[in-house]
């Protein structure tokens, strides 16, 4: 494994991280605050980025969950209302055809509004110029960190931009709470997470054109830790999973056929460390805010280092014996940055990591971006950002390379 490869390339030392430039406590919670806010307004809805048509501006859409629990009047994309009803299967329709094959749509950015347990959700569905009502396309659902925003992760992303060329819907939902996050550990306090996004998953697919073979989850930070986990608690929805500096085995993924995942993460990554653990920004946030209603804050701070205690080099350990993998094959890419390339060979699932020496907590091939009135080093904040791995790059071909023909 990467973490026994020191005779391969010297410079992959312990993976224990360079040393912060600067007060990584104080620099890093601030970073996070301005890193929700970079260029993308306050999370409203209606915000729309360069990669949207300009002829067709974002649109409202109210899609209201299909549970018998919370039945209500659902918006089509086309803006007709009609019954509530539980959709009836078509004993016509073929494997992977969605319910929502043939209804009209908007390009687009398109805002969906969702109740779930009385509480208000957002996403922010994309839908490029090339989509066909009548065929297929795959889904790729895409997950912010800790105080992210949908507009803030599809920007960083660039998913938007990319379905335009490659054909899919993208759907970047937006967490709960005034720090939003995922509850990637089925903590009963907070939002039921799995729930929310299958039920997503469900209105979209009651309302576009997916194939529903080909549900991909990609995810940052908070979001990756909420990606592996919907792999293991909803097994056989997601073709196959992506994580960028965040991922955890859960005890669920020990029941799971077996994972399609591809894992990116720096060594000096000071938010989730690569070695385990919270790094001392989120530290210093957790001993302060409450990042769930009515939980104590040490009892807050206890489960989220139990959450992350495992280093990395272990949770990839866990998911290629899940996976029934042997190797791996290793390579390093990259011409001024060392990038540890690992493909493991499996009976069951896929399995894929890149390891980045000094990579920080970002999104590889995208610079941060701070907006036009910080002048502010980002680099300063979330560590260093590589540009040699195009990460969504790399996630499209792995997702690619999973799909279901």
């Amino acid at each position: 494994m990467y973490r026994d490869q020191n005779s391969l390339r010297p410079q992959i030392e312990q993976l224990s991280g360079r040393p912060g430039r600067v007060s990584r406590l104080i620099l890093a919670v601030v970073a996070a605050v301005l890193l929700a806010a970079a260029g993308c307004g306050d999370g409203d809805a209606t915000t729309t980025d360069s990669s949207s048509d300009s002829s067709s501006p974002a649109t409202s859409t109210t899609v209201t969950p299909t549970h018998e629990s919370d039945l209500g009047t659902t918006t089509t994309p086309n803006g007709a209302a009609e019954s509530s009803s539980e959709p009836q299967e078509s004993a016509t329709r073929p494997t992977g055809v969605s319910e929502g094959c043939g209804t009209p749509s908007e390009h687009g950015v398109i805002d969906l509004t969702n109740d779930q347990s009385g509480r208000q959700r957002q996403a922010r569905l994309y839908v490029p110029r090339s989509y066909d009502a009548s065929q297929p396309a795959p889904l790729l659902i895409n997950l912010h960190g800790l105080m992210g925003f949908p507009s803030q992760q599809a920007a960083w992303s660039g998913f938007e931009t990319m379905a335009e060329t490659e054909g899919f819907l993208t759907v970047a939902p937006q967490g709960t709470g005034l720090i939003p996050l995922w509850n990637a550990i089925g903590y009963p306090a907070a939002a039921d997470d799995v729930a929310f996004l299958d039920q997503l998953i469900d209105d979209i697919e009651s309302n576009w054109c997916v194939d529903t073979d080909n549900v991909f989850v990609a995810g940052i930070s908070n979001g990756g830790l909420m990606a592996t986990y919907l792999a293991c608690q909803d097994p056989g929805r997601f073709a196959a999973i992506a994580v960028v500096s965040g991922v955890r085995f859960d005890a669920s993924c020990s029941t799971s056929p077996g994972v399609d995942l591809l894992v990116i993460y720096g060594t000096a990554d000071s938010i989730l460390p690569i070695t385990g653990g919270l790094g001392p920004a989120i530290q210093g946030l957790i001993a302060t805010q409450p990042l769930v209603e009515g939980v104590p804050l040490d009892e807050q701070q206890q489960v989220l280092e139990e959450t992350t205690a495992q280093d990395v080099s272990t949770t990839i350990d866990d998911f290629a014996q899940l996976d029934r993998c042997t190797g791996p094959d290793e390579s390093i890419v990259g011409v001024n940055d060392i990038i540890l390339h690992s493909v493991y060979q499996c009976e069951r699932g896929r399995l894929e990591s890149y390891i980045i020496e000094g990579g920080g907590h970002t999104w590889p091939g995208t610079e941060l971006k701070l907006g036009d009135n910080l002048q502010i080093d980002a680099e300063q904040f979330l560590g260093y950002t590589t540009l040699e791995l195009p990460a969504s790059e790399i996630i499209w071909d792995f997702f690619s390379e999973s799909m279901s023909t």
